[in-house]
């Protein structure tokens, strides 16, 4: 599991956060069934998660539809946060099971800059009856 980490506010979040400035689009469907979508813009991104302006309110807890083509980001995530902002909603999405981005893009990208270390992992055991490596 990861450390949280702590931000200048002194929220404790599991990953840090990254600019984001990728165009996605969002689809749902509304009380009445009927399918809606709209463009949102980036504005940061975790490995959990994305913070995104829209320009439509959108329900805590729906679970939507993500697609980022340029970033080959795409699959559900959850509405976990909606306020209002300068005229916009801005929305933060959790990604469910499936989105498997942050891996293939990982190698290009710095390490988080406020994130807490982990701590070193464990040397594997050894046996003291055994000489030389042991049997793989």
């Amino acid at each position: 599991m990861k450390r949280p980490v702590n931000n200048k506010l002194g929220n404790l979040r599991r990953h840090g956060r990254e600019p984001f400035h990728g165009v996605c689009e969002i689809s749902w469907r509304d009380s009445s069934g009927n399918n809606k979508w709209v463009k949102a813009k980036g504005v940061n991104v975790s490995e959990s998660g994305l913070l995104m302006e829209v320009p439509v309110p959108l329900q805590r807890g729906t679970t939507v539809s993500l697609r980022c083509p340029a970033e080959r980001i795409h699959g559900i995530v959850s509405i976990r946060s909606c306020t209002s902002h300068s005229g916009q909603y801005r929305v933060g999405v959790e990604f469910l099971g499936g989105v498997d981005w942050w891996s293939r893009l990982a190698p290009t990208r710095k390490p988080e800059a406020n994130a807490i270390p982990a701590p070193a992992p464990k040397p594997a055991p050894t046996s003291s009856r055994l000489r030389g490596p042991l049997p793989e």
